[in-house]
């Protein structure tokens, strides 16, 4: 067997991360142990930006089509240092060519990625990850009349201290289940309660009258069981079981309405715009020596979750991603570009 037939991939147990064989044929013949995970042993490849000099085409559409494409897991890391801020890129080993070309001639070899010697990702003392309870979380920073980067950046230069500071970004991947529900969700009528006309079968509409049915049912169960218990024709643990069943049920349908409520007040001309870009599992995670304060990213319930010190971000942000579109995200990886 060739040493092409013996080179193979394997998968880590720890974070379930892809990584090629690196053994060479010495190392096979010596029975070397098998490669360990590039990821859990800090071997990121770390990239820098150089920004240019003069202002550049507009181009933020292209930017939110390039980082789409990144492969999986990718870290954008916006650092304030002692130095200044400092935008880099954490990728898994050899997988950023692709992604450094496309960028140099996505803006004219104006701007460039720098490579920096491979390293871990900074651990600092504190680190706060970003949850959000809204179904469709946006970015809620606008470049109307400015530049969302630029107002991040000067809220990391305020509250940096002794260490640095900053905001990484993680992508884990695309959410295609989310985008096929928006797509479904689009579809109906906002003048009406089911979603569109009363005559036409809808989904969304069947899914509130079911809802509704259940409510009813769960609200008839507990109280058959109810009476018949006070009557004395069951026996007391029989119908205090089916008066529970009874509630739980009409607890879980009473949920789901509100759940399709709020599902049916996401306007629609976000859905619309949601379904034509691409959707990343992005987890938002602030690091520097306090918490932070009075720093909004995202629409709707933002609350920062303080990460343990013992637990490594990578692959601990994999248990709490947020689904944005990159058109948004575009806003916080790069400068404003225009002529």
């Amino acid at each position: 067997m060739n040493q092409q037939e013996k080179k193979k991939e394997f998968t880590c147990l720890d974070c379930g991360n892809t990584y090629p064989d690196t053994r060479t044929n010495e190392q096979y013949l010596n029975g070397v142990e098998v490669p360990v995970c590039p990821l859990c042993t800090d071997g990121w490849d770390v990239w820098e930006l150089r920004f240019a000099p003069i202002p550049l085409e507009k181009n933020r559409a292209q930017i939110a089509s390039w980082l789409g494409q990144l492969p999986f897991p990718s870290v954008i890391d916006l650092a304030c240092t002692e130095k200044g801020i400092r935008l880099r890129m954490f990728m898994p080993p050899g997988s950023a060519d692709g992604a450094i070309r496309s960028w140099a001639a996505m803006t004219h070899q104006q701007t460039r990625w720098v490579k920096l010697p491979a390293s871990a990702i900074p651990q600092s003392e504190m680190r706060f990850t970003l949850k959000n309870t809204t179904h469709v979380p946006s970015v809620s920073l606008t470049d109307r009349g400015g530049d969302p980067m630029l107002a991040v950046s000067g809220y990391l230069m305020n509250h940096r201290e002794k260490n640095d500071n900053g905001i990484r970004m993680w992508f884990v991947g695309k959410d295609p289940e989310l985008q096929a529900k928006l797509q479904a969700l689009v579809s109906y009528s906002y003048g009406t309660e089911s979603g569109v006309g009363y005559s036409s079968p809808n989904p969304w509409g069947m899914r509130l009258t079911m809802l509704r049915v259940l409510v009813a049912i769960g609200i008839i169960v507990a109280g058959v069981f109810a009476g018949a218990t006070t009557a004395g024709w069951i026996n007391l643990f029989v119908g205090i079981v089916g008066a529970l069943a009874g509630d739980i049920l009409t607890l879980v349908a009473t949920f789901g309405v509100l759940d399709w409520m709020n599902w049916r007040s996401i306007p629609k001309t976000i859905i619309e715009t949601k379904i034509e870009d691409i959707l990343l599992k992005t987890t938002i995670v602030y690091y520097g020596e306090s918490a932070p304060t009075a720093l909004s990213l995202l629409t709707g319930n933002n609350q920062w979750i303080q990460i343990r010190p013992e637990d490594k971000e990578w692959p601990f942000i994999r248990s709490c991603p947020i689904t944005l579109s990159a058109t948004g995200l575009e806003k916080l990886c790069a400068k404003r570009y225009e002529t």
